[in-house]
């Protein structure tokens, strides 16, 4: 980060990459002031967002609003009255099954609300950082997936991935017209301790802590890109420093991995923990990716990442945190 003093500006900041992000950016630079937005919605327990955000509210250079992106007069005064100049916008409706059954939400909240943000912070913002996400590749067959990717030759598989897509868009309409830096990320398959108990990691260690059945789609057929938090973090910090016209990031790790072996590896280290988690085998889901493979390559030449965590190691730690915290996750 740079020295000056500075505010950004994040929404979504009560979920899973938003939090961590926050509590990056406060860690990072004792010069930043960090204005944190969600609406804090039910998707899945809110009160895991409200705990996060409590956390951070322990720093006095963090302050929080619950908004909806949706609410652009509200938008509009806050940015006003903090003047931020780096966005970050995570907000957004997520999960694939879920955006089939609410697609008029997703498509609502993910092009229409990042417009509506992106018009209220036109005065102020010097560089953008819009996440997206993978499912944007939806049918291509070239692996790895590549930022230069035609995706106007591809369809996305869901509602959701959909959504993305025409929010890219419109971000590069945006910046079309307004010329502000802006940075579009894709990010795969993201996972870590505190992480979305709708996603597979996570939903393993419930299971397992449970004693709960879960139901696992054709996992010899799915392969994820599974990216640690740590890189996806370490990543944007450097995007954010690195602004350059319009650009598209692929934040991923490179090396997808069967789901078949997630649950193999995931269960020998849920058992050092004293649990064991069963599954169902269901049929494929004509909505999922079958697979998900970052290209690298353009991040690399934007950050020189510490560590390239494996998924054993990510998972291990994922574990840890999950098992020694046995009250966060409460159904």
């Amino acid at each position: 980060m740079r020295s000056k003093k500075q505010t950004c500006l994040i929404t979504g900041a009560a979920g899973f990459i938003g939090s961590h992000l926050c509590q990056a950016l406060l860690d990072t630079a004792n010069t930043i002031h960090v204005v944190g937005i969600d609406n804090l919605n039910n998707y899945y327990d809110p009160t895991i967002k409200k705990r996060r955000i409590k956390k951070l509210e322990l720093n006095n250079r963090f302050t929080f609003y619950k908004i909806s992106i949706l609410d652009q007069k509200k938008i509009l005064a806050l940015i006003k009255t903090y003047r931020p100049t780096i966005l970050i916008h995570l907000a957004a409706e997520v999960g694939v099954r879920n955006g089939e059954i609410h697609p008029l939400q997703y498509f609502t909240t993910n092009v229409i609300g990042t417009q509506s943000l992106l018009e209220s912070a036109t005065s102020y913002v010097e560089h953008a950082i819009i996440f997206s996400s993978s499912s944007v590749y939806g049918s291509t067959k070239n692996i790895p997936f590549r930022e230069t990717e035609a995706l106007n030759t591809t369809i996305p598989l869901s509602a959701y991935g959909a959504s993305k897509l025409a929010m890219e868009i419109t971000v590069q309409n945006y910046y079309k017209r307004t010329s502000i830096p802006i940075s579009i990320v894709r990010p795969f398959s993201i996972y870590g301790p505190d992480g979305r108990p709708d996603m597979l990691p996570i939903k393993l260690l419930i299971a397992a802590k449970n004693n709960i059945s879960l139901d696992i789609y054709a996992p010899t057929q799915y392969f994820r890109d599974w990216t640690y938090i740590d890189t996806c973090i370490e990543s944007v910090l450097a995007i954010i420093n690195n602004p350059n016209k319009i650009q598209i990031v692929n934040i991923g790790n490179g090396h997808p991995m069967s789901l078949f072996e997630t649950i193999e590896i995931s269960q020998k280290i849920v058992q050092t923990f004293g649990h064991t988690f069963t599954y169902i085998i269901k049929p494929a889901n004509h909505n999922e990716m079958i697979r998900t493979s970052a290209d690298t390559t353009k991040l690399k030449t934007i950050i020189k990442l510490k560590k390239n965590t494996s998924f054993q190691e990510g998972f291990t730690k994922t574990a840890e945190f999950f098992f020694s915290h046995p009250d966060l996750y409460i159904k």
